[in-house]
């Protein structure tokens, strides 16, 4: 490998010799994307699984006076007394019946004729009739309530929010790989409780805590694989651990196609998760969060495990240079933040104009992905974390359906339309270095 003799710290950039010294991508990389990437997977499980756990049920009401004691979902009478929908039979109410049953003979053609039923007036039910009995909407009693139907889906985007912040708490503290075996222990914990949930409270209260402190999982994951790759790999990395996560939830259609019982479904999902705490032994730091906190040893032997798995050597002037660029870099900054950097922001209109539309533009995104996703199987139902709002609204779409099927339609287009028009507004970043200061970010996309 060519070196300049004459290289001093000062006249290196830390991303030039780390990656130089190390490697963009190569084994290490490779391996320890592959083994974070588990929990990556695991939270498109814990994304929108409630869509099936808490999915509807085809059901209508009993017929007091035709329905047997083991009754027929769609007898062939079944028009004569339930309402039709654009969508099939009325789940909710029955024609009022008008005429006593027992002057009729049972077991013949007249069995619940058409005559029983006032067809100009309805009622709404008593119990059901269910097709199949499969989701939490049975055990929990949540027929014709579509609203508290779509309260978990709503919780657990919620709880989305909250792990965006304990996410970067921890994962700053503690670490990439600290983080990713908490959190994944997370969510194989409580999902494996929300299993053996008692009423729609306990069930609703775990789908927040779920999210809340597993979801954090993914960050951790992303920021993780984001660190040890070179810049020209980053979108890259980034769209493989994107795409993990969209796997997750391929593969939660799959399993819950094949294992229809919701109790069940969870504790299959969940129960293999608790594999994920074995990356605290198997999987690897970050070694720039490492050099970040001034983890000299733990950064030596990281960076030297990384290069020798990738084929390289770090030579002793590069690795003096790569233990202590960062914590010189933060040092030599200190006069900068006089200010914290939300007042900085405030006063650069740029960023503060960028700092309004970007957040819409994120909530747009996941609006509108979390919607159509929830929408396919007839669910009713300042950073990346205003964007979860987004996320948090998609499950209550599908209840807008009541007052008019097109509703949820209308708000993904208008959300959309408008996002189009403010993306406009933002700056080209192809090829572009990621910047380093408020100053950077300020003429970012400017020539």
């Amino acid at each position: 490998m060519d070196k300049k003799s004459n290289e001093s710290g000062c006249d290196l950039e830390f991303e030039t010799v780390l990656y130089r010294e190390v490697g963009q991508f190569g084994k290490f990389q490779l391996i320890t994307i592959a083994l974070a990437s588990f929990s990556s997977l695991i939270c498109g499980f814990m994304a929108t699984d409630y869509i099936f756990t808490i999915g509807r049920l085809p059901y209508r009401c009993v017929i007091p006076e035709c329905d047997y004691p083991e009754p027929e979902f769609l007898p062939q009478w079944i028009a004569n007394a339930v309402p039709s929908t654009a969508s099939g039979l009325d789940s909710c109410n029955r024609y009022v019946n008008v005429t006593d049953e027992s002057t009729l003979t049972p077991g013949t053609d007249e069995i619940c004729p058409a005559i029983l039923f006032n067809r100009n007036e309805t009622i709404s039910c008593d119990s059901y009739v269910h097709e199949r009995t499969n989701t939490a909407v049975y055990d929990f009693n949540l027929e014709c309530q579509e609203w508290l139907r779509a309260l978990p889906g709503t919780l657990n985007s919620a709880g989305g929010m909250v792990a965006l912040i304990l996410a970067g708490f921890v994962s700053d503290r503690l670490g990439r790989k600290i983080s990713i075996v908490f959190f994944s222990l997370n969510v194989a914990l409580v999902g494996v409780i929300r299993a053996f949930s008692v009423n729609l409270a306990m069930y609703a209260a775990l789908q927040f805590l779920q999210t809340a402190i597993g979801g954090g999982a993914f960050s951790a994951v992303y920021i993780l694989a984001s660190e040890i790759v070179g810049p020209e790999f980053r979108v890259k990395t980034s769209a493989t651990i994107s795409s993990t996560f969209a796997m997750g939830q391929v593969i939660l259609g799959v399993i819950a196609f094949l294992i229809p019982a919701w109790r069940t479904l969870t504790l299959v999902l969940y129960v293999p998760v608790f594999l994920a705490v074995s990356y605290y032994w198997i999987g690897n730091e970050s070694f720039r969060w490492l050099l970040s906190k001034n983890k000299q040893k733990e950064g030596r032997a990281s960076l030297e495990y990384a290069a020798r798995l990738n084929g390289k050597r770090i030579s002793d002037e590069s690795m003096n240079f790569l233990l202590t660029a960062i914590p010189r870099q933060m040092e030599a900054q200190k006069h900068l933040n006089e200010h914290s950097v939300l007042y900085r922001v405030i006063k650069s209109p740029v960023l503060l104009r960028r700092c309004c539309t970007t957040p819409f533009l994120w909530m747009t995104t996941t609006f509108i992905y979390y919607g159509l996703s929830i929408n396919s199987v007839g669910l009713s139902g300042w950073s990346s974390m205003l964007g979860r709002i987004g996320s948090i609204i998609a499950p209550l779409t599908p209840a807008l359906m009541v007052y008019w099927s097109g509703i949820p339609s209308i708000m993904f287009a208008v959300t959309a339309i408008i996002s189009g028009f403010l993306v406009l507004t933002q700056p080209e970043t192809m090829g572009l270095k990621v910047p380093d200061t408020i100053e950077d970010a300020e003429y970012l996309g400017k020539k």
